[in-house]
């Protein structure tokens, strides 16, 4: 039976999301305004203003539970004709869809994005800040890769993107969540042949992640030449430097070698700060080695804040 049904295209699958975002956001609407009767009394402003999030949620999750956690259609899908599908429940089960995977797809399309953005989001961020806090421990295209890495909501859209494109080519899931929850659609009764399809949009929108990606690529590339470089300058300096004063501070740099507490470091030399200076963000490096680096690129080595080299001051007195 499952070999004769007429699975949904995409401009019905289109119109039905847009029916269901609508009528859940009515709700929504709905909601605000019965609550607004028990304000101010009971209910603050800023209360119902600060959690408009949670309440939209809410709002989501209730039309969901009426409906597709209930066995019954959506409104959405009322409107379109379509019926939730899968074919694994139907041979095995003999039911359109199990109730696990509708679940999942509430959850989903619910909750997912609310502990996305406030779980995930600051883990991310936390991770983030502390590798490139931490990324003088990376050297080479590892460092470059940390130095450029996206923000959350940069990761975010990219994945959205990429979904879309993917519906554009195969027509299969509108939604992220019922792609992973396997919930397709059929069609209730035989539908209009208007062969529309937007897979031209799909081929476009690979195309300009594909450029994204590059562009991406060639950044950090860009990014580990122009730290090579300066690296090289730097190191030649050294020995140059070192080379005339070998002698007299043989002894004494063999003592500074010896376990020299991370804070000390200088992290475009690698070696102990010498003539300690500050940048304006507040980052620490030897003297020599950060003008070079901000008369080759004005920027901080560290969190790549704008940097030019008058603006650097030297720290007296300091270790």
């Amino acid at each position: 039976m499952s070999d004769r049904l007429i699975f949904s295209t995409q401009p019905e699958l289109l119109r039905l999301n847009q029916k269901d975002e609508e009528y859940g956001f009515g709700l929504f609407q709905k909601l605000i305004d019965a609550l607004e009767i028990f304000t101010p009394k009971i209910l603050s402003y800023r209360f119902i203003s600060t959690n408009q999030d949670t309440l939209k949620i809410l709002s989501f999750c209730a039309y969901y539970i009426l409906t597709t956690i209930s066995n019954r259609k959506t409104l959405g899908e009322e409107f379109c004709n379509l019926h939730q599908f899968n074919k694994q429940d139907f041979d095995f089960k003999g039911i359109p869809t199990s109730l696990k995977r509708r679940v999942l797809f509430v959850i989903l399309t619910t909750l997912s994005p609310f502990i996305f953005k406030k779980l995930v989001k600051k883990q991310y961020d936390q991770s983030r800040e502390m590798m490139m806090a931490e990324r003088k421990e990376y050297r080479g295209i590892l460092a470059s890769f940390i130095r450029n890495l996206p923000s959350y909501d940069g990761i975010y859209e990219k994945i959205i993107k990429f979904h879309l494109c993917m519906f554009f080519l195969d027509g299969l899931f509108v939604q992220i969540s019922k792609r992973i929850s396997g919930i397709y659609y059929v069609f209730q009764k035989q539908p209009q042949n208007h062969n529309i399809t937007y897979k031209k949009v799909g081929v476009l929108v690979a195309l300009q992640l594909a450029i994204e990606f590059a562009r991406y690529g060639y950044r950090v590339y860009q990014d580990y030449q122009q730290s090579k470089q300066i690296q090289n300058q730097i190191n030649s300096e050294y020995k140059y430097k070192s080379g005339e004063d070998k002698n007299e501070n043989q002894h004494e740099e063999e003592e500074e070698e010896i376990d020299i507490p991370q804070e000390l470091l200088c992290a475009l030399c690698y070696d102990k700060r010498k003539i300690t200076s500050a940048t304006p963000c507040g980052h620490l490096f030897c003297w020599d080695c950060i003008i070079k680096s901000t008369q080759i690129k004005p920027e901080c080595p560290n969190c790549r804040q704008a940097c030019l080299p008058q603006k650097i001051v030297q720290i007296a007195n300091f270790k």
